[in-house]
C-alpha cells in the first residue's frame, strides 16, 4: 500500500512538472511570435531625405541675433525641446562672468531715535563700456543710494573703489566709474564688456539666465524663462515701470545683475527691489533697450561746481501719484511760476506745465529735476518733456531750453 501511494505521488509530480514546462514553452513561443513584427519595423530602411541647405541653429553663435528664430524655447515643440537639451548653461555663464562685478558699500541712514547708523550693503553690476581712463558699470540706483565707500570686486578677485558717475532713481539705474589705473594688468586682461541684445525682440517662453551677487555670497547663476514682456509695475513711490518678468530666481544682492539670453547677450538688468516677495517665481528686470539711452546719459554726467551749474528759472512742486489720481494729472514736476527774464520764459514754458523728463530720462519729483539740471553747465541745451493741458486734456511735447547761469538767475530773482 505504501508503495502504491509513493507511485501515485511520483506520477502526480511528473504531471505537474510537465504542465509547468508546457506553459513555459507556450509563453516563450508567444514572445518569439511577436518579435518578427517589431524586427520588421526596425529593419525598414528609412526614406532617403534630401540634404537641407538651411544652416543649423547654433545656440552659442554670436551670428544668431534673432531671439525669435534661435533662442525661443517651446517645450511643446519637438525642435524646441531638442534645443533645450543642447543649451550649455555652464559655458554661457563662464562667458558672461568677466563682465560681472560684485558691489559692496556702506549704507548710512537714521534709526528710530534719529541717530545716524551704518550697515554694509551688497549688489551686482555689469561692465558695459570703457574709455581710455575708465570702465563703466551699470547697476540699480537703489544699490548705491545713501551709500559710501563703494567698491567693486571683479571676476579675477581684485577689489577696487568706484565712483558714481550718474544715478536715476526713477529708472532705478546708475552708472559707476572704475579707474583702469586702479587695476592690475592681469585683471584688465581678464575683464570684458557685456554684449547687448535688442530686448524688444524678447518673448514669453524664451530661456534666460540670471547672474548676480546673490545675498552677497558671490556671483550665482539661476535659470528660468521669460514669463512676460512689457509688464507694467507701479513702485511704492508711484512710478510705473515697464519690465521683463521672469521666473529665474532674483534674490537680494542680485540687484544690478545680468539677465542674458542664450546667445550670452544682455537683455535686462535685474532688480530684486521690484521682485514679488509674496509669491515664488516672479522676478523683474529692466529691459536693456530702454535702459541704454538712460545709461548713456548718466555716463556723460559730471560733478559741476555750483558756480557753473545751469538754472531754469521756475518755481515748482511735485505731483505725487496720490495727487495725480485725485486731480487727473500726470505724475511729475508742476510749474507754479515761470520767472520773468529766465531760461524757462525764453523756452516758452508755462505755469501749469508738468515736467516729466529731461533729455529722455523720466523724472517724478522736484528733487529729481533739480538733481538732473544741476548736472549740466550754464549754456547747455537740454530737452524737457512736458505735459501741457490743451482743451482740457494733457498732451506731451518737448521743448529745448538753454540753461542760464547762477549770476543771471540771481539777477532776475533779486538775490
Amino acid at each position: 500500500m505504501k508503495l502504491l501511494k509513493k507511485a501515485f505521488l511520483g506520477f502526480l509530480f511528473i504531471m505537474i512538472s510537465a504542465g509547468v514546462f508546457l506553459g513555459l514553452v507556450l509563453l516563450f513561443d508567444t514572445d518569439q511570435a511577436a518579435k518578427p513584427e517589431v524586427s520588421a519595423l526596425a529593419e525598414k530602411t528609412p526614406a532617403k531625405q534630401e540634404p537641407s541647405s538651411a544652416p543649423k541653429d547654433s545656440v552659442n553663435s554670436k551670428d544668431n541675433y534673432s531671439l525669435n528664430e534661435h533662442t525661443r524655447l517651446k517645450l511643446t515643440d519637438e525642435a524646441g525641446a531638442k534645443l533645450l537639451s543642447d543649451v550649455d548653461i555652464e559655458q554661457l555663464a563662464e562667458e558672461m562672468l568677466p563682465s560681472m562685478v560684485a558691489i559692496q558699500a556702506t549704507e548710512t541712514g537714521q534709526n528710530l531715535f534719529g541717530q545716524t547708523v551704518s550697515a554694509p550693503s551688497q549688489g551686482s553690476g555689469i561692465l558695459i563700456d570703457e574709455d581710455k581712463e575708465y570702465y563703466y558699470i551699470v547697476t540699480n540706483a537703489h544699490v548705491i543710494e545713501n551709500a559710501e565707500d563703494i567698491t567693486a570686486t571683479l571676476a579675477g578677485g581684485q577689489e577696487a573703489a568706484v565712483s558714481v558717475r550718474g544715478s536715476d532713481s526713477v529708472a532705478d539705474l546708475a552708472v559707476l566709474a572704475l579707474s583702469k589705473d586702479s587695476l592690475s594688468e592681469e585683471t584688465r586682461a581678464s575683464v570684458s564688456l557685456a554684449a547687448l541684445a535688442d530686448s524688444t525682440e524678447a518673448a514669453p517662453g524664451e530661456m534666460v539666465i540670471a547672474l548676480g551677487n546673490s545675498l552677497g555670497y558671490g556671483t550665482s547663476v539661476t535659470v528660468g524663462y521669460i514669463s512676460a514682456t512689457n509688464r507694467k509695475i507701479t513702485t511704492d513711490s508711484g512710478i510705473t515701470m515697464t519690465l521683463i518678468q521672469t521666473d529665474a530666481a532674483i534674490n537680494p544682492g542680485n540687484s544690478g545683475g545680468a539677465l542674458i539670453n542664450l546667445n550670452g547677450e544682455l537683455i535686462g538688468i535685474n532688480s530684486a527691489k521690484l521682485s514679488a516677495v509674496t509669491v515664488e517665481g516672479m522676478g523683474f528686470a529692466i529691459p536693456a533697450s530702454s535702459a541704454i539711452p538712460v545709461l548713456r546719459e548718466l555716463q556723460t554726467m559730471e560733478e559741476v561746481p555750483e558756480s557753473a551749474q545751469g538754472y531754469l528759472g521756475v518755481r515748482i512742486s511735485t505731483v505725487s501719484s496720490t495727487m495725480a489720481d485725485e486731480f487727473d494729472m500726470p505724475v511729475g514736476v508742476y510749474i507754479n511760476e515761470v520767472l520773468s527774464g529766465t531760461a524757462a520764459e525764453r523756452a516758452q514754458l508755462q505755469a501749469g506745465d508738468i515736467i516729466t523728463g529731461v533729455n529722455g530720462i523720466a523724472i517724478a519729483t522736484k528733487e529729481q529735476l533739480s538733481a538732473r539740471i544741476t548736472c549740466y553747465r550754464a549754456g547747455t541745451t537740454v530737452t524737457l518733456t512736458i505735459m501741457r493741458r490743451v482743451q482740457g486734456e494733457y498732451q506731451e511735447t518737448e521743448l529745448p531750453v538753454v540753461l542760464m547761469s547762477k549770476e543771471e538767475m540771481d539777477a532776475v530773482s533779486g538775490e
